[in-house]
Order: structure tokens, then C-alpha cells, then sequence
């Protein structure tokens, strides 16, 4: 089977059964936590409680802190609302992880994954910025869907 979407999804102002309901409608079997910390003030999206949860609901769980947005970086952008820095640096330390990349595109290719964080709004995210990447990287028309 060869998948050519790769899903996103900001769990910003939906609660835990919303946020399932979603990833079961779009067919997800992988949610691919792309949050430096995996934890939440927000009940049930701290990574122990989701990975249960998403189990128990036949989904898959798999964090990869590598493609959070480092601390400083975060702090940064708070600091100087820079989007465009942001993107460049960010940009940046994605190629200094393209294995890390290919690997998420291949299992991209198998099944239906989704790119998760916090903020609602995709195109101030970086989970956009690294949606847009692989697509680059694959060459074969990878289609972006943002939930």
C-alpha cells in the first residue's frame, strides 16, 4: 500500500474525544507526536495518557522529540514574533536530521500518518513547516492535509 497524504492536526481547542473522533473519521492509524515535551496542561494529550488512549482506540503512537522545536528556538519567536527566522531556523535543523526525515517519510508511505502539536492554527506551527518538507522531499505529489 502506498499512501500520498501526510496528516496534521493541532489539538488546541478540542478535548480528547473530539480530537479521536477526527483521527478515526480521516482513517489515521499513526499519530506521529512531533512536540519537543510531550506533556500537556490538557487532560488526556500528555504522551503516557494519549499513547493508552489511542491504543485502546487502535491507533498508533510514536513521539519524536528530534523534530520539536528546540527551547531556545520557541523562546526566540515569543521573543521577536519572526515567523520567517523561525521557518529559516527550524528549516535548518531538519537538514541536519534528513534520516530522521526519510524514515518518516517511508512510514508516511505505508500508512495514514498524523503530524501532531498543540497549536490550532497549522500555518503557525512548525508541523507545517516539516509537512512541507517531506513533501519536498518526496517529489511525487505527497499531498498535505490539515485537520
Amino acid at each position: 500500500m502506498s499512501v500520498n497524504i501526510v496528516y496534521t492536526i493541532g489539538y488546541e481547542g478540542i478535548d480528547l474525544e473530539q480530537f479521536i473522533n477526527i483521527i478515526k473519521k480521516n482513517h489515521i492509524d499513526t499519530i506521529i507526536d512531533v512536540r519537543k515535551n510531550p506533556v500537556s496542561r490538557k487532560k488526556g494529550f500528555s504522551k503516557s495518557i494519549l499513547n493508552k488512549i489511542l491504543f485502546e482506540n487502535g491507533i498508533k503512537y510514536k513521539h519524536i522529540e528530534e523534530l520539536g522545536t528546540p527551547k531556545d528556538l520557541r523562546e526566540k519567536l515569543y521573543r521577536t514574533k519572526d515567523f520567517i527566522m523561525f521557518i529559516n531556523e527550524y528549516e535548518k535543523m531538519l537538514q541536519s536530521n534528513m534520516s530522521l526525515l526519510e524514515e518518516l517519510l517511508n512510514e508516511i508511505h505505508q500508512e495514514n500518518c498524523c503530524l501532531l502539536c498543540y497549536e490550532k492554527n497549522y500555518s503557525k506551527c512548525h508541523r507545517s513547516i516539516l509537512a512541507w518538507n517531506i513533501k519536498k522531499m518526496d517529489g511525487n505529489g505527497l499531498i498535505i492535509k490539515h485537520l
